[in-house]
C-alpha cells in the first residue's frame, strides 16, 4: 500500500483526493488563497497547478477582475498550457461568462475550406480563437 493510500484510509479520502491536495502545492500563493476562501473547488486547483507560475499569475488576474471559473474552464485552460498556446487572450475569452453557452446555432466548415487558411496539426479551438480575432477585426472595420 503506497503513502497515499494509508493517509486517505486514516482521513477518510480517495487516494485521487490526496493527489489532488498534494497538486495544489505547485499553485502560485495568490491561487492558494483564493482556493482557501472558496471561490473556486480543489478540482479548478488541480488543473491550475500544471499551469506555469505565470500563467497562472495571468489566471489570477483576470479572477481579480471578479471573474469566476469552472472546472471545465481550468481543464481548458491546462489543455491550452501543455500544449504551449495559452497566453492571457486565451485565458480571458475561456473565463469570459457564458464561454461554453451556446448562443447561435453552430455551423462546419469543410475541412477543405479550412486546409486553405490552416495546417492539419492546429487544434480546433486554436482556429476557433484566431477566426474569433479575425471576426472581431472584421466587425471592427465595419464600425
Amino acid at each position: 500500500m503506497d503513502s497515499k493510500q494509508l493517509i486517505g484510509e486514516k482521513y477518510q479520502l480517495s487516494s485521487r483526493t490526496i493527489s489532488r491536495y498534494l497538486r495544489i502545492n505547485e499553485l502560485i500563493p495568490e491561487l492558494k488563497e483564493r482556493l482557501d476562501n472558496d471561490e473556486f473547488a480543489i478540482r479548478v486547483g488541480d488543473a491550475l497547478s500544471f499551469l506555469k507560475y505565470e500563467e497562472q499569475g495571468m489566471v489570477d488576474a483576470v479572477l481579480a477582475s471578479g471573474m469566476s471559473i469552472s472546472i471545465k474552464q481550468a481543464d481548458l485552460l491546462k489543455e491550452q498550457s501543455q500544449e504551449g498556446r495559452l497566453s492571457s487572450y486565451i485565458i480571458k475569452e475561456v473565463l469570459e461568462p457564458g464561454y461554453f453557452g451556446k448562443k447561435v446555432k453552430p455551423i462546419k466548415f469543410s475541412g477543405k475550406f479550412l486546409s486553405q487558411y490552416f495546417t492539419f496539426d492546429q487544434s480546433a479551438y486554436e482556429i476557433e480563437c484566431i477566426v474569433a480575432e479575425a471576426l472581431e477585426q472584421y466587425f471592427a472595420k465595419k464600425q
